[in-house]
Formats: C-alpha cells, sequence, structure tokens
C-alpha cells in the first residue's frame, strides 16, 4: 500500500517553498517518522525537520437546501528538505 501523502498548493505554501518548507497534507495516523518514509518513498527526498497540525473539519450549510455538512479533518505536514534538494511541484 503506498502511503497517502498529498502536496498543499495554496499562495502561502508557493511562498514557504521558496524558502525551503514544503507543505503536505496526510492521514491523520501518520506520525512523523511515516510521514519522513513516506517523502522518502513517494518523492525521494530528505526530510531534516517536520512540524505537524491537525487542522479541524468546519460545519458549514449549504445554502440552496439548508442542510449541515462538515468538511473533513486532515493533518498539514511543514516539511524541511535536505541542503541541495527540492521539489519541481512547488514550482
Amino acid at each position: 500500500m503506498t502511503p497517502k501523502i498529498f502536496p498543499v498548493k495554496t499562495e502561502k505554501t508557493f511562498k514557504l517553498a521558496n524558502s525551503g518548507i514544503y507543505t503536505f497534507a496526510t492521514m491523520q495516523m501518520m506520525e512523523k517518522s511515516d510521514i519522513i518514509k513516506a517523502l522518502k518513498e513517494v518523492y525521494g527526498v530528505d526530510a531534516v525537520e517536520c512540524t505537524s497540525l491537525v487542522r479541524k473539519g468546519k460545519q458549514k450549510r449549504n445554502l440552496l437546501t439548508r442542510k449541515a455538512y462538515s468538511t473533513p479533518q486532515y493533518k498539514k505536514v511543514y516539511v524541511r528538505l535536505a541542503k541541495g534538494q527540492s521539489l519541481d511541484l512547488f514550482k
């Protein structure tokens, strides 16, 4: 089974990528050591530093049907790569 780790592409993450910090979304059950292994396996890069946080889901309401629903939770990860390495995903 391949690990599920996806790049997050927003204006803020592109600014962070210019300074060498890349942003990814993962499953909540993944630990930092699992995330570093997944980056090595999927993208072939070495992570030096890894910071993670859980982004809570929000309650929203559909304007047409007025029914409530919630957006999913996910883990957001900020990763600093080893010197000389970069990802072309954020260019």
